[in-house]
């Protein structure tokens, strides 16, 4: 028979779970456990239009995980951004060349990434040059992602730095309607 001690019921306790310092500290939500600790490793995805407080990132998710906790509050870090699947599909019309690329590399902090963007062209393309554009950006994505490290690399990818240096890197072989990181994430 069970103790009178196991059948006392524990109360949740409502805790709240704050932003990285790349978003300046804002409160993402609270989480009901029983423990603080127990928010530990808590995967977390929002939305960066409520993050940032800025409605043209409604088509972006970032991806968020509780690593300490401090002071009763979770404290997060970006593991991982993407962009909607729907917001891709009404950007990428018919008649119109895609270039894919999706590639594993090493940050300069040593911290292993894999990110995927994607370029579409203003016309119907061929794929020789389609070719030409994917060699360009694989080579592109490699020489400035092991030069930077995993933060720096998010933040000029939320701000659009990344999307224009590799915008102005690419125009060189064809004429591109959009460039942009369709996601990116830290990988194990």
């Amino acid at each position: 028979m069970a103790t009178a001690d196991a059948l006392k019921k524990r109360k949740k306790i409502w805790v709240p779970i704050l932003a990285p310092k790349e978003f300046k500290v804002k409160d993402v939500g609270d989480s009901n456990v029983y423990m603080p600790d127990q928010l530990l490793n808590k995967i977390i995805e929002v939305n960066l239009a409520n993050l940032m407080q800025d409605s043209k990132r409604q088509n972006t998710n970032v991806t968020l995980k509780v690593v300490e906790i401090k002071e009763n509050k979770g404290v997060t870090e970006l593991i991982a951004y993407d962009l909607s699947p729907s917001y891709i599909k009404r950007l990428n019309r018919m008649n119109k060349g895609k270039a894919e690329q999706s590639i594993v590399v090493k940050t300069k902090d040593e911290k292993t990434v894999r990110i995927k963007v994607l370029a579409i062209a203003k016309f119907k393309t061929q794929n020789a040059v389609l070719t030409a554009v994917r060699n360009k950006m694989k080579e592109f994505l490699i020489n400035t992602v092991q030069a930077t490290n995993f933060n720096d690399l998010m933040g000029e990818i939320i701000t659009f730095e990344y999307q224009k240096k590799l915008s102005r890197e690419l125009k060189t072989v064809y004429p591109l309607s959009y460039i942009l990181v369709r996601s990116i994430r830290l990988l194990k």
